[in-house]
């Protein structure tokens, strides 16, 4: 079973520019979701820089499922060099990095200076290191969920006090009385109602939400 994975948040891609022997390599890294979006991520870098010699990628992501084990998809594109000297080493990178629903490419401009095999390698995984070390990253994590209701003039410093604990409510409904919901995480069910009871001076009463996928920043 797989309870989270690291992916690039949406809105922080990474960029990377190396230039070797008057070749440039551009790197880019983007979170996605599926082949379709991946897809999608290198035509626009296509479309970006029409014309570049080479736009190589490699992507990973998890399909529906992933919670319950399902396997990962990966899938790497030379785009023209030489056999698995650009997107499988790229793709390494990426797997090595430990993130998954992310694809890297990177568009080459040929300076006039063949590389070798040994030399494309290293580019082609350098400039993708870069991208991604680049990225912002983000945490999916599937974890239990509750809800609980306090009275309206109770919510705005409870919110701020769980804020203040680094528990952001996955969600505040306004009211005759305030709903939030939590994840429940580093600590059980019963630890956190009591925590809880001890800021408000009352008990709480928990209703299940359920499991569900929280996405949070690193």
């Amino acid at each position: 079973m797989r309870h989270r994975y690291v992916t690039i948040a949406e809105d922080a891609p990474g960029y990377f520019e190396l230039e070797i022997k008057r070749s440039r390599f551009l790197g880019v890294a983007r979170g996605i979701v599926d082949e379709p979006t991946a897809r999608q991520v290198i035509e626009t870098e296509r479309k970006q820089y029409p014309d570049a010699r080479h736009h190589c990628s490699a992507f990973t992501y998890l399909p529906a499922g992933w919670e319950h084990g399902v396997q990962a998809v990966q899938h790497s594109n030379d785009d023209g060099e030489p056999s698995g000297t650009a997107g499988r080493p790229m793709l390494d990178v990426l797997l090595g990095s430990e993130m998954q629903n992310v694809c890297v490419i990177v568009t080459r401009y040929f300076g006039g200076i063949k590389l070798g095999t040994g030399g494309l390698v290293r580019a082609y995984s350098e400039a993708a290191q870069g991208a991604i070390a680049a990225a912002g990253r983000l945490e999916v994590k599937s974890a239990p969920v509750v809800s609980f209701d306090v009275a309206a003039n109770r919510a705005a410093a409870l919110e701020s006090w769980l804020h203040s604990r680094n528990c952001k409510p996955l969600s505040v409904t306004w009211s005759n009385r305030v709903t939030f919901e939590l994840a429940v995480e580093g600590c059980t069910q019963d630890e956190l109602a009591a925590s809880l009871a001890a800021q408000l001076g009352a008990p709480v009463t928990f209703g299940e939400a359920g499991i569900k996928v929280v996405r949070s920043r690193l």
